[in-house]
């Protein structure tokens, strides 16, 4: 992979704007829907970064994304895209466009020091030990996210989802007519009828299904339920 980070215009000790762009847009064309959409929850859910509003990464394209993110971050965009790649989780995208040495989650760390490996000193053991099994926690905490909701979650959304069960599984789980009569059919209570039309999704969508999926589809603010309503699906993640 060429390299962005030369080239002319490029003044010392920064990053020209343009070849930042440039750079970002090649990450982000890096990522699948799901992985994009979990990129976009973590802009907008964050305590290490001032997040972005909801509405402003609504239907955005990645180029448009690319240009929220130098707006929003300007110099700090490139580290912050870094370590949401590191809780999506992507670490093979991380090494692929940022290098071997950058797939650490720690703020200030001075690159030449990750290109030179950690130094040869009696603590050494110890260090290699605790480095791995902080390596090895992120992975095994994300693969929580990426497993399918669950369906007392399910249930859960259902008991808020009242009248406007229908209205949401057509607009924005883009669900069948039919199979929304199928599930009013089957089922007595707005209740089970909701919580079997949010089955149908999860069938359909099979093990892309996840809370963090449902979650980025109903946070659109179009859509008739509120954050709070949506707060099971948050806690379905961790």
């Amino acid at each position: 992979m060429v390299s962005l980070l030369s080239g002319e215009g490029a003044v010392s000790g920064s990053i020209p704007i343009m070849a930042t762009a440039k750079f970002l847009l090649q990450v982000l064309d890096e990522l699948s829907r799901d992985d994009l959409d979990r990129f976009k929850f973590y802009l907008q859910n964050s305590t290490e970064f001032e997040s972005i509003a909801r509405g402003l990464l609504e239907n955005k394209t990645r180029v448009e994304l690319v240009d929220l993110l130098q707006e929003h971050f300007a110099k700090q965009a490139r580290d912050i895209s870094r370590k949401i790649l590191l809780k999506i989780p992507r670490r093979d995208l991380v090494t692929k466009m940022f290098g071997e040495g950058d797939t650490s989650d720690s703020e200030g760390r001075d690159p030449e020091k990750r290109k030179r490996g950690k130094p040869r000193d009696c603590g050494t053991a110890e260090t290699a030990s605790n480095l791995s099994e902080n390596e090895m926690s992120t992975p095994k905490k994300n693969k929580v996210e990426t497993k399918a909701v669950e369906d007392k979650t399910l249930m859960a959304l259902a008991e808020t989802m009242g009248h406007n069960w229908k209205q949401i599984g057509i607009q924005f789980l883009e669900l069948k007519g039919y199979v929304i009569d199928q599930c009013e059919l089957k089922e007595a209570t707005v209740i089970l009828q909701s919580f079997e039309m949010l089955k149908n999704w999860k069938n359909r969508e099979k093990e892309g299904a996840t809370a963090l999926k449902l979650y980025s589809i109903l946070a659109n603010e179009k859509c008739p339920i509120g954050s709070e309503q949506l707060e099971c699906l948050l806690e379905d993640t961790h």
